[in-house]
């Protein structure tokens, strides 16, 4: 078994990686049809996997970050001409809002985000909503009661506004640890985070890898399930890798009034500034 789950972010023209351009989006839905492939819902896959059941050869998940508002005008008119669906991960505290989350570099453009009425559309036409927290904080920087209100609070606040169940869940920045991941299980079925490859046996559910659409010429589509497909990855992971140790993906936002002044005292004290 061997499932290409692919991530994407917003579709526009706005600039790569962030957004993916209509015309290669239209690109991919368009070869992933013409070479036979199927969708399936995240939770899905996860299910089948966990009751051992058959997975048909040539199925997908296409996954959609950040809850961007291109999902509802772009992607979803261009996937239901093939009858495909996806599975979109939520910022439930930005939903109707903009991608202007603490944290965000400055240098990344303003775009809008669902609201919960395209999102009740969505789900009631087969996506699937799985949670991406509340804030998009990275949860390796928080403690362990706000990790579990942001896991907490977004997976209930979908619950609440589509009446289904989120079954899953998309690290933010791909970040985590053993104790985050320990969290994570406590209330998903099964989680995604920003490694690429293919999902297969040996996978963990909770460390899903993907496929990043940047990475995805077209003319990979036909060869997805082959090793070379699998190499070419496995080189895009360590470069990238690289790269993320000399611009991380995650700013920690810029403390201000009085956790600014409570930085300089702690600073103060110990004589050691926090480098990490």
């Amino acid at each position: 078994m061997r499932v290409p789950i692919i991530t994407y972010h917003a579709i526009g023209d706005k600039g790569a990686p962030l957004w993916t351009p209509v015309d290669v989006f239209q690109e991919h839905i368009r070869g992933l049809a013409d070479n036979g492939w199927k969708t399936m819902t995240l939770g899905d896959l996860i299910a089948h996997i966990r009751k051992g059941k058959n997975i048909k050869e040539k199925t997908c998940v296409l996954t959609f970050d950040d809850g961007y508002e291109s999902v509802y005008t772009e992607a979803w008119p261009r996937l239901r001409r093939f009858g495909f669906t996806g599975t979109v991960f939520l910022i439930t505290g930005y939903c109707g809002k903009t991608n202007q989350w603490p944290g965000q570099p400055d240098t990344v453009p303003v775009e809008n985000l669902l609201n919960w009425n395209q999102v009740n559309e969505l789900s009631q036409n087969g996506f699937e909503f799985g949670a991406h927290t509340t804030m998009h904080s990275s949860l390796t920087t928080l403690a362990p009661d706000k990790v579990v209100e942001e896991l907490a609070n977004s997976r209930d606040a979908i619950e609440r506004h589509t009446g289904k169940t989120s079954r899953v869940f998309a690290y933010p920045y791909g970040d985590y640890t053993p104790s985050v991941i320990n969290f994570v299980r406590r209330y998903f079925d099964g989680a995604v985070g920003t490694s690429l490859g293919l999902a297969d046996d040996t996978s963990s559910l909770y460390l899903l890898p993907r496929i990043d659409a940047y990475y995805l010429n077209p003319r990979w589509i036909p060869q997805l399930q082959r090793n070379r497909f699998k190499e070419y990855l496995r080189l895009r992971q360590a470069m990238r890798s690289i790269r993320r140790l000399v611009y991380p993906d995650y700013q920690a936002p810029a403390a201000s009034g009085a956790e600014a002044d409570e930085s300089v005292v702690a600073t103060a004290a110990t004589g050691v500034a926090d480098d990490s």
